[in-house]
């Protein structure tokens, strides 16, 4: 199962940083993260006005990484694998494995309906 929350519009409504770990809130839910993991969460893409219908899983893919601005290197560093997966994926030759797809939604903030095909 993925790692991913929707909780509004994302917005923050109050932060707090301690040496190792920060708190945000939204609204009533509050959240203690690493510094690290905090880190993570705004570099967090979030691609906006992006339309995936009637498009392949490599062209969605495409799509989502254009529209967050990563090039294949800097997308294949944020997951941890070579650039050449990447360009495997894109170019329809493979496809994520379910550890991967996840690391993809969870990046770009979207669920797995849309990259159904």
């Amino acid at each position: 199962m993925c790692k991913h929350y929707h909780v509004g519009d994302g917005e923050v409504v109050g932060m707090s940083v301690g040496e190792d770990t920060a708190v945000l809130t939204f609204g009533a839910l509050r959240v203690v993260l690493s510094r690290k993991r905090l880190a993570d969460v705004f570099l967090l893409r979030r691609p906006h006005g992006v339309d995936l219908r009637g498009r392949s899983l490599s062209e969605k893919l495409v799509a989502l990484r254009l529209a967050t601005g990563l090039s294949q290197v800097a997308l294949a560093e944020e997951l941890g694998m070579a650039s050449a997966t990447i360009s495997r994926w894109e170019s329809g030759v493979n496809v994520p494995d379910g550890a991967n797809m996840c690391a993809l939604l969870d990046l770009y903030g979207i669920s797995s309906r849309s990259l159904e095909v």
